[in-house]
């Protein structure tokens, strides 16, 4: 599954120091995904083959803002903490008044262990231009990422300064400078994170054709994609009923 996010190599590194209780036990994941270009009653004006399938309902799948963006948010709070998410409080709707389809949800959270959590998504936020956030909390300290500038995590731990770490730091680990393509300091993007994830396959794949061992890659798997498509379902059910699901 092509979540482009998770192969980021300040993502990687960002799942790694989790995973190494750099900041310890997490606490509370915050994530957010904004988008623009549906700020406007797109629906009162002509229709191409693309506007008239998203802003129908009934063809645009159960919720078009998670299908669209949602779904990589979830995943890159789940990727990164290191935990699925367990239960859901959400109010899905629409923005733009008079809108069918379902274009901004926000969720409280709580993860399988226990931490709690924050989830926005939206296509309709106006001025907003692909900006996708994420924070990680922990015991001892927190991490903070900006898709603006995907080269830098920030790693904040009490009573040390903040410090900024970027792709390409020579202390970084073989797998996480491996991600990147240039030295620090030039920009890299969307194509070399999905480009990662194909080699990923790959490389996985030739290992089995071979019959040679197969070392496991973090690429995102089909079990992620039930688990968010979980995560939308029960989202849809809370605005629903109300409750934490």
């Amino acid at each position: 599954i092509t979540h482009g996010c998770s192969a980021y190599p300040m993502i990687r590194h960002a799942r790694q120091l989790v995973r190494d209780d750099a900041i310890g036990a997490v606490r509370l994941v915050q994530v957010e995904y904004l988008q623009g270009g549906m700020a406007t009653r797109l629906e009162d004006g002509p229709q191409t083959r693309r506007t008239g399938w998203v802003l129908d309902p009934a063809r645009s799948g159960l919720a078009l803002v998670m299908s669209a963006i949602g779904c990589h948010a979830q995943h890159l709070a789940s990727f990164v903490s290191g935990q699925p998410v367990a239960r859901v409080t959400a109010d899905a709707g629409a923005l733009v008044p008079g809108r069918k389809v379902i274009d901004h949800v926000s969720a409280l959270l709580e993860f399988g262990n226990g931490a709690r959590g924050t989830f926005t998504a939206t296509q309709a936020a106006a001025g907003a231009d692909n900006d996708i956030r994420l924070r990680v909390v922990g015991e001892k300290g927190m991490l903070d990422w900006w898709h603006r500038e995907p080269s830098y995590l920030k790693l904040a731990l009490l009573g040390e300064p903040v410090r900024t770490i970027g792709r390409g730091d020579l202390y970084l680990s073989p797998d996480v400078i491996a991600a990147g393509r240039t030295p620090r300091g030039h920009p890299e993007g969307l194509h070399e994170a999905f480009a990662n994830l194909y080699a990923e396959v790959a490389q996985e794949r030739m290992a089995l054709s071979l019959g040679e061992a197969v070392v496991l890659q973090p690429y995102p798997r089909i079990e992620d994609g039930a688990h968010t498509m979980a995560f939308i379902e029960t989202c849809l059910a809370s605005q629903v009923q109300g409750v934490w699901l």
